[in-house]
């Protein structure tokens, strides 16, 4: 809609996932530095935790693309509404018939899994996003499968993906056991106003437009109002965008993210609730001394996606 008036190359903040252009500022790239090292270096549990929106499963996939073909990835979704048990959704995850499995069968079916995998030269990770909604009970499982065998332990890595709801889960009494197989932990917090306009410049820079084409002023706005999650900065500044070109504006300013917040609080479904919500134009005068302060040309190349390797 959009795209020839700005000259962009593709849309800059789709909400959908893309490993494609990821921002990592020092928050973000620590975490995935952590995550690497966790997945090549330190096989375990690793846990990946964060509010929602703040770029857990983004971030996840993008380490896992740049582990290249030599790691099985198993993925699980752990939906609050799923009726299978743990063991069911495990056994769909490897590709074993889960018809009179329980805990000791799908043990001796993941052992010789792994084994077979190892003979290829292969490492295997178990991915549980969402998983805050995983009962104590189904962690401490998780526990006892990889330390039933020797093998298991050595060769799989389990990554615990979910929000702050998974960390006040694992600091229960009961799992201690469990706390001390963790190698990696690492917490994701939202972007700050720095990051949040290196952010907003570099998705823009990555689809080949200009990245003054949101001001500063508007860059503070959108962040104070998102409360740095990138992913309601995406749909803010998706937003901002139609606006813009609706009124043939070359550039989007305060007033167009304070238009954008006012509409949609309107028809009541706010894209965040924060400070700002009910008043989005209160902060536009007071954030004037930012203009520009936060600029920078120095933005990290795009990242090529490649092809994840799921167990089969």
């Amino acid at each position: 809609m959009y795209l020839d008036f700005f000259n962009f190359q593709r849309k800059p903040f789709s909400i959908h996932a893309a490993t494609d252009h990821i921002y990592l500022g020092e928050n973000h790239g620590v975490a995935a530095a952590s995550l690497e090292y966790g997945i090549l270096e330190n096989p375990g549990f690793i846990v990946m935790s964060g509010e929602i929106g703040t770029g857990k499963t983004t971030l996840v996939r993008h380490v896992l693309n740049q582990v290249g073909s030599q790691t099985v990835v198993a993925e699980i979704n752990c939906l609050p509404s799923s009726r299978s048990s743990l063991i069911t959704q495990l056994c769909a995850a490897f590709g074993v018939s889960s018809q009179g499995v329980g805990l000791p069968e799908f043990v001796n079916h993941l052992g010789s899994y792994i084994e077979e995998q190892s003979k290829r030269g292969k490492s295997l990770i178990l991915l549980l996003d969402d998983a805050q909604n995983l009962s104590a009970d189904d962690l401490e499982a998780i526990r006892l499968i990889v330390n039933f065998n020797d093998e298991i332990d050595k060769l799989i890595t389990v990554l615990f993906v979910g929000q702050t709801q998974l960390r006040r889960t694992i600091r229960q009494a009961d799992l201690a056991q469990f706390r001390q197989r963790i190698s990696v932990h690492y917490h994701l917090d939202a972007l700050t106003r720095d990051e949040t306009a290196d952010y907003v410049r570099f998705r823009i820079d990555a689809c080949g437009g200009d990245t003054n084409v949101i001001s500063g002023d508007a860059i503070t706005l959108i962040h104070q109002y998102a409360d740095g999650l990138p992913r309601v900065i995406n749909a803010i500044c998706d937003l901002c965008l139609v606006y813009a070109y609706s009124q043939q504006q070359v550039m989007v300013d305060a007033d167009t993210v304070a238009s954008v917040v006012r509409d949609r609080n309107r028809g009541g479904i706010a894209l965040q609730m924060s400070h700002l919500a009910q008043n989005p134009l209160r902060n536009v005068a007071r954030v004037a001394p930012f203009r520009n302060r936060f600029a920078s040309e120095d933005l990290a190349a795009p990242l090529l996606a490649r092809k994840l390797y799921w167990a089969s």
